[in-house]
This record gives C-alpha cells, structure tokens and sequence, in this order.
C-alpha cells in the first residue's frame, strides 16, 4: 500500500460515529488538507443539534431521511451551501442562542464547553 491509500484508509477508520450528529470536521469540512484531531467542539456540535431535537421534538435533518439518513446528499448540500440548519423555535433566547451557536458549521464559531455550563 502506497501513502496516499494509507491516508485514505485512515481517514476512513477515524470517521466513526453517527452521521447525523457528526460534526462537520469530522467528515471534512472544510476542507484545507489533512483531518483535524479530534476536540471537545465535535462533542458541542453534536449536543447542540441533540438540544435541537428536544426543543422540536423531531428528528435533526430528517429532510435526508427520517430512518435512514442519506448522508451523501446531506455532505454534498451541506458543503455546497445548499443546506443550513432551520433555526429552533423556542421563547427561551438564551437557550434558542446556545443552540444556534453549538450547531455552527466551524469549531472556532462555537462555544466551549465551560461556555455551554
């Protein structure tokens, strides 16, 4: 196996969990060359769009399929600025904010974990 198929396969085994909660530099985005190790902002994302889902009491994204999320089109909607989170209807500005904020495409845009608390 040459280094590039090696990168490629790497890149495949530390893609690892589920799509619909992954954070965007987790698969890439955006792309500017080798993946990022992981950080606490891949956690924020995910709980910001699992407070999403409690706050709509619906499933995040379910327009990409509500069982079987369709993850191709999602990347490729999301990357191409095609697709942007709907903002979650709730009175509470504070926790409507938290959420928006969590859910930011990159990691530098979102709050820390201390921030969250």
């Amino acid at each position: 196996m040459d280094k590039d198929e090696w990168m490629l396969l790497e890149n495949i085994l530390s893609c690892v969990g589920t799509y619909r909660y992954m954070s965007p530099e987790v698969y890439g985005y955006p792309p500017r060359g080798p993946r990022q190790k992981p950080t606490a902002q891949i956690d924020v994302y995910s709980a910001g769009l699992v407070l999403w889902e409690i706050v709509e009491r619906r499933l995040v994204h379910s327009e990409f399929g509500p069982k079987s999320f369709d993850h191709v089109t999602f990347f490729y909607d999301f990357w191409n600025g095609l697709y942007e989170l709907e903002q979650v209807q709730c009175n509470a500005e504070t926790l409507k904010n938290l959420i928006a904020r969590c859910a930011k495409a990159l990691p530098d845009q979102r709050p820390t974990l201390k921030e969250c608390y």
